[in-house]
């Protein structure tokens, strides 16, 4: 039940040796109770009669199962130290020090405390600190805030929209209004009342609207509005009252040039519109210049500014006049009203429009008006349906004229 040092240990091999009782009861006596580290280190619960004249070299390394009965003296030390040391604690002590660093407070403190924590529910809490009340307050807004709520309020509102469905509903939708609604029919967009109960296909009420929603690949949105290539800026001039030849040459080229000269434009699907000459034999459709290839085969949004060159770096010899980016126009592809600027502004931006025959308008009233008028029926009434755009200045009735009814309104 203990460790002896009577040298008769064998050779070493077994039982293993120490050189201090401590490491060998630690080893082998490591249990409390009997035949434990306690008995094998022949420790008593009264100090010993003879203790040692100097500390063990070898000090245990777990504590004793009985506190000593000579403590060291609680006085602070006699000779502290006269730097800060080089391994503080890292938990603050459970009383003041005796000695503080100055006897003043400091002169500057600091401005406001690290990373607060919210106020808590109760009283004195967020909801207080906030003024949230749980009663409506007795001057509302005149308009909707321009930043909602991201998630639904606890409590459904107390007055809605309608309290009541409407009286007197339609029996069944129409089969197709006057005059006859477009729908798809192969290449292009047609409105010959043939378009059956209008589930399938679906049934626009102008020909642009149905173009963008089904022949919205390049070249399929032209061929299905029928839109040719924009005139020439500089037209051939009147036929020559004298002709060169009266007959055909005798001699004709056996097949026609390659490309005229200078080179023509046409799209090479790079991003950007070439003229090198080695067009395909099909061939694509050509053109004059570089802005009349962009016009037409980059139509979307940042396309046409990237096939013409056009960075974000404005030009020291603009070529062309400022563009109004207060109007608005119509986008198909998502059925809203949008603003006539850049889309990386953000919404209501759908990016500049260089068409010719798209619609332009000086708000977005009048926009939806003439455009949606499907989605917000009552124009004097602010209507999101139809646009992402800030509506809380909608509030003067239009005046009814042919400029501001839809194409079928009038």
């Amino acid at each position: 039940s203990t460790c002896v040092n009577d040298c008769n240990e064998g050779d070493g091999t077994w039982p293993p040796t120490y050189s201090t009782r401590e490491e060998c009861c630690s080893t082998h006596h490591s249990w409390s109770g009997a035949g434990g580290y306690v008995e094998c280190m022949g420790i008593t619960s009264s100090p010993s009669a003879s203790p040692t004249a100097a500390p063990s070299k070898s000090p245990s390394k777990s504590p004793t199962d009985v506190p000593t009965t000579s403590p060291t003296e609680p006085q602070p030390t006699t000779s502290p130290l006269t730097s800060p040391s080089k391994s503080p604690s890292k938990l603050p002590t459970t009383s003041p020090t005796i000695s503080p660093t100055t006897t003043q407070p400091t002169g500057s403190p600091t401005p406001a405390p690290v990373n607060p924590q919210v106020h808590a529910t109760g009283a004195g809490g967020y909801v207080e600190c906030m003024g949230i009340t749980s009663s409506p307050s007795a001057s509302p807004t005149a308009a909707p805030s321009k930043s909602p709520s991201k998630s639904p309020t606890d409590v459904p509102t107390t007055s809605p929209t309608t309290t009541q469905p409407t009286g007197s509903p339609t029996p069944a939708p129409s089969k197709s209004p006057s005059p006859c609604l477009f729908y798809t029919h192969e290449s292009t967009c047609v409105n010959d009342c043939n378009e059956g109960d209008g589930t399938w296909p679906p049934t626009y009420s102008t020909l642009e609207e149905c173009c963008s929603n089904h022949h919205f690949w390049m070249g399929a949105y032209e061929a299905c509005m029928d839109i040719t290539n924009p005139p020439s800026i500089s037209p051939l001039p009147p036929p020559t009252a004298n002709p060169t030849t009266a007959q055909p040459s005798k001699n004709p080229s056996p097949s026609p040039s390659h490309s005229p000269q200078p080179c023509l434009f046409y799209n090479d699907w790079s991003g950007t519109c070439i003229n090198d000459c080695n067009e395909p034999q099909w061939p694509p459709p050509l053109y004059d210049t570089l802005d009349d290839c962009c016009l037409a085969q980059y139509i979307w949004a940042g396309a046409y500014e990237t096939c013409m060159g056009i960075t974000t770096e404005p030009s020291r010899s603009p070529t062309s006049a400022p563009v109004d980016t207060s109007l608005f126009y119509v986008d198909w592809g998502t059925a809203k009203c949008v603003q006539n600027c850049e889309v990386t502004f953000g919404v209501p931006c759908r990016g500049i429009n260089r068409q010719s025959w798209v619609l332009m308008h000086e708000d977005v009233k009048k926009c939806c008006r003439y455009h949606l008028s499907y989605l917000c029926p009552d124009p004097d009434i602010p209507c999101e349906a139809c646009t992402d755009a800030d509506i809380s200045a909608w509030t003067t009735p239009i005046t009814t004229t042919n400029d501001s009814l839809g194409p079928f309104e009038r």
